[in-house]
């Protein structure tokens, strides 16, 4: 049902509304842009020669993945930007219903940036949690020994 909202305004507060003509906002909003471009303008940056240099930082992440026919396995990939040396998974011991079968494969020697690994993984129901952290370790060039918090879930 529509109604005139001018109307409406006059009978709540008992005076006729402003002029609310479409013609009349743009003239202002336009005169409001014209005098922002007037004043000073803001700085501008600077070319750069040479693109800016990524931080060598180092990540560790994992996912785990259902590979069909009720088998899983966790992906173990260095997202970051330096290779890390001896990756290890280590499971809590109070997780009961999680466990790695890549005890022949870990430690990883050697991961690159950009490089994963896949590893059998077997989940059993019934028991311990379905939801938990596993913390992956690495190495750096340096020698020290760096650790990663992931959260995994069984559903």
């Amino acid at each position: 049902m529509p109604f005139d909202v001018a109307h409406y305004r006059t009978l709540i507060y008992g005076t006729p509304t402003p002029n609310l003509d479409r013609e009349k906002l743009r003239n202002e909003i336009s005169h409001a842009i014209a005098g922002a471009k007037a004043e000073r303008p803001l700085p501008r940056g600077q070319r750069l020669m040479t693109p800016p240099a990524r931080k060598s930082e180092a990540r560790l992440t994992a996912d785990l993945q259902e590979t069909g026919g009720g088998s899983r396995r966790l992906v173990v990939a260095n997202t970051g930007m330096v290779p890390l040396h001896n990756v290890d998974v280590v499971v809590p011991a109070d997780v009961t219903s999680f466990n790695m079968h890549a005890s022949d494969v870990l430690p990883i020697d050697l991961l690159r940036p950009s490089e994963r690994v896949k590893l059998p993984a077997l989940t059993m129901m019934g028991g311990g949690r379905q939801i938990f952290d596993i913390e992956l370790r690495g190495t750096d060039a340096e020698g020290n020994t760096l650790s990663f918090p992931v959260k995994i879930s069984l559903f």
